[in-house]
């Protein structure tokens, strides 16, 4: 295991699921980085979404790469005579 999101409704919840989630590790022997720890974040990038109050969305870092693959492709399939493809998922 080596990411862990704590999602809380307000801060009193989130100190009580800091602490539950820390004594439950602690208990398994699990170490935490703490240089690799954020607490308290009202936003936050993670496994390649941005979560927010408002809810889960793609990150930034996401949908550029996306697009730059896009208009990579694009141009490739010009240079070959291919017409460009849509691509639904």
């Amino acid at each position: 295991m080596d990411d862990i999101l704590i999602y809380s409704k307000n801060r009193k919840e989130h100190e009580k699921h800091l602490e539950e989630t820390t004594k439950k590790l602690n208990a398994a022997g699990v170490k935490l980085n703490d240089i690799k720890c954020v607490y308290r974040q009202k936003e936050i990038d993670f496994l390649g979404s941005q979560i927010t109050k408002d809810g889960v969305k793609p990150s930034a870092e996401k949908i550029k790469a996306i697009l730059a693959n896009k208009h990579h492709r694009a141009a490739q399939n010009s240079r070959n005579g291919q017409l460009p493809r849509t691509v639904h998922t």
